[in-house]
């Protein structure tokens, strides 16, 4: 399945259950990049993009109305291909702080026509031995050049 398709699919659901795409393990030379930069630890992290970051986005930055008096750009599902891109290749990443339930929050802007703006937070389920990075929230700013 693809992002988009997953990302649309989110969208047009009512339910409220947990919906997850695995986008892959964060690799050794994003580990180590961190790392160096940041001094987190994403040692064994998963990539995810699940429903409630999505529906979160959207409801944020999915309307054009509420976006352009900010400078930015309403975002669409086909925007979130881009993910990888943007968190493997940044041209910018700094930790923002820590959300509200205290997960450490990482801003990684791409620049490509306009600049991807994507938060991803660090949850980690001790219980369930699990580490994830996701979807915090995903925002398009208008580039200077526009």
């Amino acid at each position: 399945m693809t992002i988009t398709k997953f990302v649309k699919g989110v969208l047009v659901d009512k339910t409220t259950q947990v919906q997850k795409i695995d986008l892959g393990k964060i690799s050794e030379t994003e580990i180590k990049s961190i790392q160096e930069k940041l001094g987190l630890d994403l040692t064994n992290f998963q990539r995810i993009l699940d429903n409630s970051g999505i529906k979160h986005t959207f409801k944020k930055h999915g309307n054009a109305k509420t976006e352009e008096p900010r400078g930015q750009i309403a975002i669409v599902p086909s925007d979130f291909e881009k993910i990888l891109e943007i968190v493997q290749n940044p041209d910018l990443v700094e930790y923002v702080g820590k959300n509200r339930i205290g997960n450490d929050l990482i801003l990684y802007e791409k620049n490509f026509e306009n600049i991807l703006c994507y938060v991803e937070g660090l949850r980690e389920s001790r219980k369930k031995q699990r580490k994830e990075a996701y979807l915090e929230t995903f925002y398009i700013k208008k580039s200077s050049k526009n």
